[in-house]
């Protein structure tokens, strides 16, 4: 076990490396940073930036930590530190959907495949938060990125906000979804995690959707933070942008260490109707994604290296 972890903490620390520091956009964003590292103002919004992302993922750990523990009662301090860990595998998988590989060696053997689903659910969460706002303020701008006739517009928009509304509302009754005719075979056989799922409350899960807005409302704010460093002004407008391009990037699979340049493009499309600055938009999305993603892969494959993993038999 420390031989693997060693050598994932080793080869993560250098998979960061090839694809973050030699990369064109790393040199542009800090040649951004030594040209306005003279500004006061500048250096403190990157610092709050920073700062705010140990708050984003302080909320992930809350949330993590309020869905395992009917299987384990995990302190924060473990939570957090099996977050990054979470981070850091998530970096190589689509979507990052591998962050529970990282998050389970913090737990014992018997609870780590049960816990999946109370991943599973925490990152559920998340993905409805982000598609229900996307979908809201796309329903005020839809008509800025698609030429069609105004009632298919109109319905396009009311589908939209239903949709939207319709996944915040039915998000925890998740828990009863087992009791779906279709799926009573599968409760048979996988009764353990069922079990997992329906003791859950409905308070637990509205309390990990809330987590979840606070989150999101957390990286919204770096991101117009980086924005306004680059010189664009902070608008009800940027402020839906962002939400459509966290929407965007949200349905379409992408893998952390490639998802620089995909951001950077979705971003330019998706503010094309209202921005030009595409040398700003692109660096302040990479600045997002290095501040959010690589530094805390980073910070996770240290967690791996110098933490001691659970032992099976605990």
């Amino acid at each position: 076990m420390n031989v693997l972890k060693t050598a994932t903490a080793i080869f993560a620390l250098w998979f960061i490396y090839k694809r973050v520091i030699e990369k064109d956009q790393f040199h542009a964003f800090m040649e951004f940073i030594r040209q306005k590292s003279h500004s006061t103002q500048t250096v403190y919004a990157i610092t709050v930036v920073i700062l705010l992302m140990f708050v984003n993922w302080g909320i992930e750990a809350i949330k993590w930590r309020i869905l395992v523990k009917q299987l384990w009662p995990i302190t924060f301090k473990e939570s957090i530190k099996a977050i990054f860990a979470g981070a850091t595998v998530s970096f190589f998988t689509p979507n990052r959907v591998g962050d529970f590989a990282g998050r389970i060696f913090f737990l014992p053997t018997r609870v780590r495949l049960p816990s999946i689903l109370s991943t599973f659910i925490g990152n559920l969460s998340q993905l409805i938060i982000t598609l229900s706002a996307g979908l809201f303020c796309l329903s005020f701008y839809l008509h800025y990125y698609f030429n069609w006739e105004t009632h298919w517009l109109m319905a396009a928009k009311i589908l939209a906000c239903f949709i939207g509304v319709a996944l915040l509302i039915l998000f925890p009754a998740i828990r009863r979804i087992a009791y779906l005719p279709f799926l009573q075979s599968l409760k048979k056989k996988y009764d353990s995690y069922v079990m997992l799922l329906e003791n859950y409350s409905s308070r637990q899960l509205a309390i990990a959707l809330f987590l979840s807005f606070l989150r999101y409302t957390v990286f919204s704010i770096q991101y117009l933070i980086l924005f306004r460093i680059t010189g664009i002004p902070i608008t009800f407008t940027l402020v839906a942008m962002v939400c459509i391009i966290f929407f965007v990037q949200a349905v379409i699979p992408t893998v952390a260490i490639t998802e620089f340049a995909f951001r950077g493009s979705v971003a330019i499309l998706v503010t094309a109707p209202f921005l030009t600055a595409d040398n700003e938009i692109i660096i302040a999305s990479f600045a997002l994604w290095i501040i959010n993603l690589a530094l805390p892969a980073a910070i996770g494959s240290l967690m791996i290296l110098y933490t001691k993993i659970q032992n099976p038999s605990s």
